[in-house]
């Protein structure tokens, strides 16, 4: 048990490990007091991040490495929470054994490692935002939305190096129905052809987590795809709620 404020952050840092299917690691200050793993990995995938990580000013704040993977800290004072790693999309085998090599694990947990990290689960960025929210909410007492949340410069630099070595590969989807956009589509375009902006934007501020299924084998490209994807019902919906064809049409082109 670790107790902040008379708050249990190691019972917190477990539900939320369980709930969410990822590492979760509670630092005070640099020593590490707690932490939960259940794909039973060898070495911590934290660990080439980690000053990344400690470097992050504020109460909340991300990271996203060379392949995609983001983590989310939340601190406050000297105590700092780890969550992740998380990716909407797998990670390729060779990715990962690149990422068990930064982490030193030796040849013969290599295997063990990759197959270890194939087995967390699926998850949105927004989702990991979310969460992020919610336990600075419990450790700080603040009321933050996606949008306080600003990418920092590390992020972007790591998510624009993603998008310069991105290759084209075979897609490894995972198997099952992990969609959930459908009703999503539906609130939004209904949204749209009634052209209630002040509802629309009251809805992104909120946004749920969205699960589109893989379109892509990275994730810059499934981001393109799903935003290509939206601009183009968007359109069609404008136009059924009464805007001209062609400047439905030459907003969605633009």
């Amino acid at each position: 048990m670790f107790l902040v404020n008379d708050m249990d952050l190691s019972y917190l840092c477990r539900t939320i490990g369980s709930l969410c299917g990822f590492p979760v690691r509670l630092y005070q200050g640099e020593d590490e007091v707690f932490y939960l793993d259940h794909a039973g990995l060898e070495r911590d995938p934290v660990v080439p991040y980690r000053d990344e990580l400690f470097a992050i000013e504020g109460h909340v704040g991300y990271f996203i490495t060379p392949i995609y993977h983001y983590y989310g800290l939340v601190r406050r004072g000297e105590t700092r929470v780890i969550l992740g790693p998380a990716r909407q999309l797998p990670a390729t085998k060779q990715q990962l054994r690149e990422l068990a090599f930064l982490c030193d694990v030796p040849r013969s947990g290599m295997d063990a490692f990759v197959e270890g990290m194939g087995t967390l689960s699926p998850l949105p960025l927004e989702s990991l935002l979310q969460v992020l929210c919610a336990l600075n909410y419990v450790m700080n007492g603040e009321k933050l939305g996606l949008e306080d949340i600003a990418m920092s410069e590390p992020a972007r630099q790591m998510a624009t190096r993603h998008a310069n070595t991105a290759r084209d590969s075979a897609m490894d989807a995972p198997d099952g129905d992990n969609h959930n956009t459908l009703a999503m589509e539906e609130t939004l375009m209904r949204m749209i052809r009634k052209g209630d902006v002040p509802a629309l934007q009251a809805w992104i501020a909120e946004a749920p987590a969205v699960h589109a299924g893989p379109m892509a084998a990275d994730d810059l490209r499934q981001y393109r795809n799903t935003f290509i994807v939206s601009a183009t019902l968007a359109a069609r919906a404008a136009i059924r709620g009464g805007m001209g064809v062609n400047e439905a049409l030459s907003l969605s082109d633009l």
